[in-house]
């Protein structure tokens, strides 16, 4: 083994070690995102602010005293640690963590229809045409982002928001998330035109079924949202309805969206922070997706939006007959 790759092994181990160490309270904010805690102040938001500065007085005392005085000056010092510093030194240092039980994988986002605009015009595609303008592009953007994670022993998972299953933005979903372990969905719009009432909670685990058919893949909704026009006990009836939806129908899991939500003015926990809550304690087991037959992608986005208003009749035709006991 060369000695760099034997030091970068070392300070990985070091750095597991730290981790290992960490007091349980502690370690519970280190890996808590602010969208999934009541209280901002128990996420991880504090602890960055606080690390990015240890970590930048960390790189300033390594590297100030070894480069030289008469060619690198403050400019280029600060232009160095940026780069030492910066997302991508991190990430590689990340990928070697891979192995630590806190990590489940790297969620590249849902934002795929703008890695290159649509090209003007209406794409036209038949049930064996060429591929919409775009997914080649996405499609290599996710194999890339996937195997440089995989060889750091990290799971990826990407997906699409509500807005790319019911409009045509050129996003696939069977060729974006074949390399990736699951589909993740963020659906945030609170009332999509297909559902029946600002209240609907089948709205949601019909997108969740729609992203799960496309992309072959398991699906977490990794944001879920409620129509603005909720008072706070609607949308902690909502919210409760939704996750419940969603464990029947054998998905991964589910997000709120905001954590803005989940605290009242005052600070006291809202009803929706509640029912989140009431939920989680629960710790009900995954359950095997049970879904309805479906069309295929291209014939769906060929038909919106008519396409999205039949199979949605059909989906709650088809879970209405799933709850008549036999």
């Amino acid at each position: 083994m060369r000695t760099e790759d034997r030091q970068a092994t070392d300070s990985v181990a070091a750095l597991r070690e730290l981790l290992d160490a960490l007091p349980p309270d502690l370690a519970r904010n280190v890996f808590t995102h602010a969208s999934w805690t009541p209280k901002r102040s128990d996420s991880y938001e504090r602890l960055a602010f606080l690390g990015d500065s240890v970590l930048s007085l960390a790189i300033t005392s390594h590297i100030y005293p070894l480069l030289e005085p008469g060619r690198f000056g403050a400019g280029e010092l600060t232009k160095l640690r940026a780069q030492t510093v910066s997302g991508r030194s991190c990430r590689a240092v990340a990928e070697r963590l891979g192995d630590n039980a806190n990590v489940v994988a790297w969620d590249a986002g849902n934002e795929f229809a703008r890695v290159r605009p649509p090209l003007r015009g209406k794409v036209t595609a038949g049930e064996h045409a060429s591929a919409p303008a775009a997914e080649f592009d996405v499609a290599e953007w996710s194999r890339v982002i996937a195997k440089a994670l995989r060889a750091g022993g990290i799971a990826a998972t990407a997906g699409a928001s509500d807005g790319d299953l019911i409009a045509d933005t050129n996003v696939r979903l069977g060729s974006l998330c074949a390399p990736l372990a699951f589909t993740s969905l963020t659906s945030t719009h609170g009332t999509p035109p297909f559902a029946r009432t600002r209240f609907d909670p089948e709205a949601v685990p019909f997108l969740a079924m729609l992203a799960a058919a496309f992309s072959f893949k398991p699906v977490l909704v990794s944001a879920v949202g409620a129509a603005p026009s909720l008072d706070a006990d609607e949308t902690a009836a909502y919210a409760a309805a939704v996750f419940d939806r969603l464990h029947a129908d054998g998905r991964l899991g589910a997000y709120w969206s905001s954590w803005a939500d989940l605290v009242t003015a005052d600070g006291t926990l809202a009803p929706v922070a509640a029912a989140l809550s009431a939920f989680a304690r629960e710790a009900r087991p995954l359950r095997k997706p049970n879904d309805m037959p479906m069309i295929a992608g291209t014939y769906y986005y060929r038909t919106l939006p008519d396409s999205t208003h039949t199979l949605y009749d059909a989906y709650l035709g088809f879970i209405e007959a799933r709850r008549i006991p036999m």
